[in-house]
Order: structure tokens, then sequence, then C-alpha cells
């Protein structure tokens, strides 16, 4: 069972993604902030892909990627995103989903990345 981190600071996002997610045989790990999806990724091993979510206060998830990128982390990354703007120059992400989620394009991501 592939093992997904959800990092979104709206709580109704990370809530439905874990329900949908669970329900098609994933493990989700949710993190609500990037300094938390920092650590969560440098102690669990196990995670196969990050969806990432761009606008968050703190640390946001351009941030994020890009510490992870220069960490070399090898992980696949999904961005969320509520507005497909200058936010994203730069990012070379393996994907791009615009807020609302269309879950099976999320869904079609997944299993693209993963190689199911």
């Amino acid at each position: 069972m592939a093992k997904i981190l959800v990092v979104d600071d709206e709580r109704e996002i990370l809530d439905l993604m874990e329900i949908y997610l669970t329900k098609k045989g994933f493990q989700v790990v949710k993190c609500d902030n990037g300094e938390g999806a920092l650590g969560i990724v440098d102690k669990d091993k196990e995670i196969d892909l990050i969806v990432l979510d761009i606008r968050m206060p703190g640390l946001d998830g351009k941030d994020v990627f890009n510490e992870l990128k220069r960490r070399q982390c090898k992980l696949p990354i999904i961005i969320l995103t509520g507005s497909m703007g200058k936010d994203h120059l730069g990012l070379e992400a393996e994907g791009c989903l615009l807020k609302p989620i269309d879950l099976d394009d999320l869904m079609d991501k997944i299993n693209r990345l993963l190689g199911k």
C-alpha cells in the first residue's frame, strides 16, 4: 500500500483527501504546514508521493518544494493551487491541480506517478 503525504492548511481539504485516498487503498499522512511536512519527509522513509498546497502561512508550498529539491528528494510531488499564476514559475513538479480539486484528476496523476 502506497503512502501519500498531503500538505494543506485547509482542514476540509485534508479531511476530504484522507477519506478519498484511504477508500482508494492508500495510506495517508496529513500535515497542515510546510515546516511539519519537511519534518515528516525527514523521518518517514515510507512516503511514496507528496500532494502539496502552494499557498500556506509560514513556510509555503513553493518553499517546501524548493527545499525538498535542494535536499535531492526524489519523491514525486503534485502541486495544489487556487490559481495557475506566477506562483508556479520555476516549479518543476510532476503535476499541478487547481482547486477545487477534481478527485478523478488527482487519482489519475497519483496512479501515473506511482506506476499503476
